[in-house]
């Protein structure tokens, strides 16, 4: 799934964490771009405990279209504390 970071913040934290980013989501993508990424905290605050789902910042002219680039945020960083 790709969107921005404001439209996933409509949702809440707390609806984030217990369904978008729960540990049973069958979401396994999650690429953020069009504005500025979600600060580390924040990031973890969404995360479900046992959360597998990539979350990516992607960057380009039309960020749900055509990507320039895009970075993957690393497990062990959303893991550690």
């Amino acid at each position: 799934s790709a969107g921005t970071p404001t439209l996933l913040r409509r949702f809440g934290s707390q609806l984030i964490k217990s369904t978008v980013l729960s540990s049973s989501t069958p979401l396994r993508v999650l690429a953020l771009g069009g504005e500025a990424f979600p600060s580390l905290p924040v990031l973890r605050s969404w995360r479900g405990g046992g959360n597998k789902t990539q979350i990516f910042n992607i960057y380009g002219i039309t960020e749900v279209s055509s990507w320039a680039t895009f970075y993957r945020i690393p497990e062990k960083i959303l893991n550690s504390k």
